[in-house]
């Protein structure tokens, strides 16, 4: 799942801000409330802030090619949707 792919990243150290990783794990918790909910364009448009997020942390906070692995992810998870 994404939100294991996100603490993994941070536990190894891809993600170096823990602010960074929480706020992302907001958004997926955030996201997965909304399914819950059955309301999946939010949970679509959340998970466009998660990427948003993500590209704006790349080379910054996230390792570039785990970026584009989260951002990989969650462009599936949003289209599954």
């Amino acid at each position: 799942s994404l939100h294991q792919c996100v603490m993994h990243a941070a536990e190894m150290g891809h993600i170096t801000n823990q602010g960074v990783a929480n706020a992302l794990i907001s958004k997926l918790d955030a996201a997965q409330a909304a399914l819950d909910r059955g309301q999946p364009a939010v949970a679509a448009n959340i998970l466009q802030a998660f990427i948003h997020q993500v590209e704006a942390q790349s080379g910054k906070h996230i390792v570039p090619e785990h970026a584009a692995h989260l951002i990989e992810h969650a462009q599936a998870v949003v289209a599954a949707l």
